[in-house]
């Protein structure tokens, strides 16, 4: 799975969730980016309601199958709650279940520094997703 289907799918999964980004030029589109490690906004680009940012490189994994093992990948992404509202929890949820073998950490955002919370997600894809 190449990070342009791992990012319509998660797209499509979380379609009814995910915030907005207002560019510079006042466009609007899906809170949704692929971005490097340490990669911030555009200069002018704001980001309101859930914001889903998938780190750019995977992670290859190990998946055994029967007596074989073949590789898939460990994709990092962050949800971001930038309204303080949002039900993270729930979200990742909904990740952890079509993504079997993923994780969630919840990251301790200090109180009125940057976003209202912050969760890692890390989706397992095997070879056949």
């Amino acid at each position: 799975m190449n990070i342009r289907d791992i990012r319509v799918q998660l797209e499509t999964t979380l379609a009814d969730v995910l915030g907005t980004y207002r560019l510079a030029n006042g466009a609007t589109t899906p809170a949704i980016a692929v971005r490097a490690a340490g990669e911030g906004f555009p200069p002018g680009t704001t980001a309101q309601g859930l914001e889903v940012v998938i780190v750019r490189d995977p992670e290859p994994v190990t998946v055994p199958q029967y007596q074989q093992q073949t590789v898939g990948a460990r994709w990092t992404l962050y949800l971001v709650d930038w309204s303080g509202d949002t039900p993270l929890q729930t979200i990742a949820g909904r990740l952890l279940w079509a993504y079997p073998g993923s994780n969630a950490i919840l990251i301790n955002v200090p109180r009125g520094v940057g976003p209202g919370a912050q969760m890692r997600v890390d989706l397992q894809t095997n070879p056949a997703n």
